[in-house]
């Protein structure tokens, strides 16, 4: 199948293909891990970017190809997506008192908004893994430098409040590029959000708050 990725005239490759790297913010942020017993990364919007605006934006591509297979059956799957998700982080709360929740626990509430089968939801789960993975881009600053830090030898540990596997995630990672971390945290599992003991590298135009 064709995937908007590969093609060169894509204008969100394009654009990171010509991304100038921060060598100034590069140098202070390795200078001020240096102090630190662990960097810690944020997943999405920092080592990761999404191609598209909002996770929603995710579900309507689901919605779009599940419609491939059966037509208006699946119409509504992105709304009914989202209000599973909303369900679940409620009974999570509700139940066991969980900041957040996993992937498998939100999927087990989309039967509650839409008239699919078990095996059509399954399918759904499966496709937004792909669609995930497809929307995926290394930011190239943070690339960089985790590069650095490999390099330094300074610890590093990526951080995400998310439901997403962290297997899925590690393989996204990978995928684009990144290695040597040394943990993995993702709220969904841990069921807390990200560990306040670790101090949060936040998103580049903040300027890394370490």
């Amino acid at each position: 199948e064709y995937n908007k990725r590969d093609n060169p005239m894509n204008p969100f490759k394009s654009t990171l293909n010509k991304w100038a790297l921060d060598e100034n913010w590069l140098i202070e942020t390795l200078r001020q891990a240096q102090t630190k017993e662990l960097v810690t990364i944020d997943i999405f919007d920092t080592a990761l970017t999404r191609d598209v605006d909002t996770p929603i934006d995710i579900f309507a591509k689901v919605e779009g190809k599940l419609r491939k297979f059966y037509s208006d059956k699946a119409e509504g799957f992105a709304t009914a997506r989202e209000n599973a998700e909303k369900h679940a982080r409620f009974l999570a709360q509700l139940d066991f008192n969980y900041e957040d929740v996993t992937f498998e626990e939100i999927y087990k509430e989309v039967f509650r908004f839409i008239d699919l089968t078990t095996e059509q939801i399954k399918q759904a789960q499966e496709l937004e893994l792909q669609t995930e993975k497809e929307s995926l881009y290394a930011v190239p600053d943070i690339l960089e430098l985790t590069k650095r830090l490999n390099a330094a030898k300074i610890p590093y540990a990526f951080v995400s409040d998310m439901y997403l596997p962290a297997e899925f995630l590690s393989a996204c990672l990978q995928e684009q590029g990144f290695e040597g971390w040394q943990h993995l945290y993702v709220s969904g599992y841990l069921r807390k959000t990200k560990p306040v003991s670790y101090t949060h590298l936040r998103a580049h135009e903040t300027k890394a708050n370490l």
